[in-house]
């Protein structure tokens, strides 16, 4: 519900219990014993609505904030007021970021000191609202939380004066008053400490709020002394640069004055006499060095070879020309008269004139034949390629096959030699159970011998059977397959 946190209200406008009442009367339900809907709790301006997560509020800022800024003039200022109540999936910065980028195509700047327009951003566990505000600060003053504590707290500081010795006698009075009847000692004592804790805070509050508006004002005056400066050092700069201008000018039109020695002159004019003397006066006279005067004459003297040059080859060219354009007409006839032999010879026989650049285009690009001659050439390559890789398949298969051959055979004289060695094995243990010697070491040592030949035998047996399967994997990994021969009755070394 709706509070007035101790403010007293103005004359002609409603307290907000008042207004709360009347809306709770005007959205009563009869029906079900005058309740009030369970929506109705707290009332904000709140101009649009949504879930309170960021892609919602994207979409619905995006949709909402370009209808709501339509008619603003470009460098109007905005600021964000942000209130979040136990949600932690949207946070200041997103709506801030969001709010940039859906802002920025309409040139609007943000203010924190002296905006003219405040979007009013409301986040709590039921949904996200907002709206675009003017004069938030003064119109809107209820419901601007911030700006009604300020108030509340410049008003309590100005009667804080007058009451108190009555507050510090009421409270005296309270303390000694002690827990009213019925109530747990210790409880009460809580109520007190926490009761002080609370005063301590919106103390505290009131320091931070006027802190921030300290700075907010520090800021501001800042930002125009920063702007105040940039301008005067612009000016600055253009006078500068003006200055030096000015002072160049003056400076190319300043005459100076040097000497020069009688032998360093050589400027001889015939007088009445017939000498050679120096005149009195040079005003009408240029002074330069000995190496530019026989520079400038060598160019002269250059300067007029070149014209000679110039007009010989312009004479030249014209000649060539008139030759060119002789030839260039009697080409012209002789193209007319060849025309129009063309054109008689297509009417005898043809009956008609024919467009060869038509037929030009209609027949086979040469460009294409000679690709066309290539991709004959190519496959024909390719071809005889493939014919002689397909003869070394053909003979790799064949050597594959004979390999395998002698494979099977080998591995069929392993067979033949296990079976053989499965006789011997049985034939010994018989004789040496049949044949009974008091003397049993020539025994001993003649099965040591033999035990040793049949491990060197078996060693040996097993390294031809393991270089015979290198071979078999290596040829099953080029590609081939090896058929062995498997025989029906296979009973030992004797068959």
């Amino acid at each position: 519900a709706a509070g007035a946190s101790g403010a007293e209200a103005a004359d002609d406008v409603p307290a907000p219990s008042e207004l709360v009442r009347h809306i709770f009367d005007a959205h009563a339900d009869p029906a079900s014993g005058g309740r009030v809907p369970r929506f109705v709790v707290r009332m904000l301006p709140l101009d649009c609505i949504c879930a309170p997560h960021l892609k919602q509020f994207q979409a619905a800022a995006a949709a909402f904030l370009p209808r709501a800024f339509a008619g603003v003039k470009e460098g109007t200022g905005w600021y964000v007021a942000f209130q979040s109540r136990a949600m932690s999936t949207l946070k200041k910065e997103d709506v801030l970021t969001t709010l940039k980028d859906i802002l920025r195509p309409l040139n609007l700047d943000m203010s924190v000191c002296d905006a003219e327009y405040t979007i009013l951003v409301e986040v709590n566990p039921v949904v996200c609202g907002f709206s675009v505000i003017r004069g938030y600060e003064d119109k809107l003053h209820e419901c601007n939380l911030q700006a009604l504590c300020k108030a509340v707290g410049l008003r309590e500081d100005e009667e804080d004066d007058d009451m108190d010795e009555d507050e510090d006698e009421d409270d005296d009075m309270d303390d000694d008053a002690g827990p009213p009847p019925g109530c747990d000692v210790q409880i009460f004592e809580s109520v007190i400490d926490l009761r002080e804790k609370r005063l301590d805070m919106e103390d505290a509050l009131q320091e931070i709020q006027r802190a921030v508006e300290e700075l907010k004002k520090m800021h501001k005056k800042l930002l125009d002394d920063e702007k105040r400066i940039d301008k005067e050092q612009k000016q600055t700069d253009a006078e500068i640069q003006q200055f030096q201008t000015d002072k160049q000018r003056k400076l190319n039109q300043v005459e100076i004055v040097f000497a020069l020695r009688l032998s360093q002159v050589q400027c001889l004019a015939q007088d009445g006499s017939s000498l050679e003397r120096l005149p009195a006066e040079l005003d009408s006279h240029v002074v330069f060095t000995n190496e530019g005067q026989q520079h400038l004459m060598s160019r002269i003297t250059e300067l007029h070879t070149e014209i000679r040059e110039v007009k010989a080859s312009h004479k030249q060219l014209q000649r060539d020309f008139k030759v060119r354009k002789k030839e260039k007409t009697q080409a012209a006839l002789h193209i007319e008269d060849l025309n129009a032999k063309f054109q008689d010879i297509q009417m005898l026989k043809f009956g008609q004139t024919v467009d060869l650049d038509l037929i030009e285009r209609s027949a086979p690009d040469k460009y294409v034949q000679e690709l066309r001659a290539k991709v004959s050439e190519a496959e024909t390559d390719h071809r005889k390629k493939l014919s002689e890789w397909e003869k070394r398949i053909e003979k790799q298969k064949k050597e594959l096959a004979k390999v395998t051959c002698d494979n099977t055979s080998l591995m069929e004289q392993i067979v033949s030699m296990g079976y053989s060695q499965m006789q011997l094995d049985a034939a010994l243990n018989a004789r040496i159970a049949n044949v009974t010697v008091n003397d049993n070491e020539p025994l001993i040592e003649l099965r040591e011998i033999e035990r040793e030949r049949m491990k060197d035998w078996l060693a040996v047996q097993s390294k031809e059977i393991a270089t015979l399967q290198a071979e078999i994997n290596l040829f099953r990994k080029k590609g081939g397959h090896i058929y062995t021969t498997v025989t029906a009755n296979r009973g030992g070394p004797g068959r």
